[in-house]
């Protein structure tokens, strides 16, 4: 399963790339919102785990683009700002799943991995 990780945290975005890594995903990792739709525009994920706050393009707007072109994208939203505009705002377009830091690794894993169940029984 191929997974896009952005985050503009560079030790969060190593500490998550290494986990997902270990757990066998396929990890493209980028620090800012430009970055993640740059890649988006030259593959397909399956997963697009994305911080809320990032220079460039924030969360919301990446996701916006992104649903331009594949309705269907998962998201899954990281953040340290539990009482965000943008939360509300991430919440109404219906993410897949939304943590907020200090994230909880097994929860994360466990919504992936049913993502992936749900990839591979397409």
């Amino acid at each position: 399963m191929k997974v896009l990780l952005a985050d503009d945290d560079p030790a969060m975005l190593e500490t998550l790339s290494d986990i997902l890594e270990q757990a066998r995903f396929e990890v493209v990792a980028v620090k800012d919102g430009r970055e993640a739709m740059a890649a988006l525009a030259a593959d397909r994920f399956d997963a697009i785990i994305l911080d809320i706050v990032m220079p460039g393009l924030n969360g919301i707007e990446i996701i916006d683009e992104t649903r331009k072109t594949d309705p269907a994208a998962k998201f899954v939203i990281i953040t340290a700002y539990s009482d965000s505009e943008l939360v509300d705002e991430a919440r109404n377009r219906g993410v897949d799943g939304m943590f907020f830091k200090p994230i909880d690794i097994d929860a994360l894993l466990s919504a992936l991995e049913e993502m992936r169940r749900d990839f591979v029984g397409t």
